[in-house]
């Protein structure tokens, strides 16, 4: 089974890789600035991989969809705020003004 952990930022990347080596799994991918981790796991379960210590989450592999916004090392900075008081970029208010 082909799994994407997502990683605790403030876990240091090396330090949970060895753990992810304690447990046999194949690591196919990391993802260190994004802190994600792709691994190819036989006999492991989603549940063993959230266990471990700094992995917050165990998905089944697919498309993973990054949004530039979220992750300022891809590019744009966060959009400025709508004119909506207290309206997010997520806010239908920031999508209507942008569509």
């Amino acid at each position: 089974m082909d799994l994407i952990l997502t990683i605790d930022p403030s876990e240091d990347m090396a330090r949970v890789l060895k753990r992810l080596e304690a447990t046999e799994v194949q690591v196919t991918r990391v993802l260190d600035k994004l802190h994600v981790v792709a691994v190819r796991c036989e006999g492991a379960s989603v549940q063993q991989m959230r266990a471990i210590p700094g992995v917050v989450s165990a998905e089944p592999e697919g498309v993973v969809t990054l949004d530039p916004r979220e992750v300022p090392e891809l590019g744009a900075p966060p959009p400025s705020l709508p004119n909506d008081i207290g309206a997010s970029w997520r806010s239908p208010a920031w999508r209507r003004d942008n569509d």
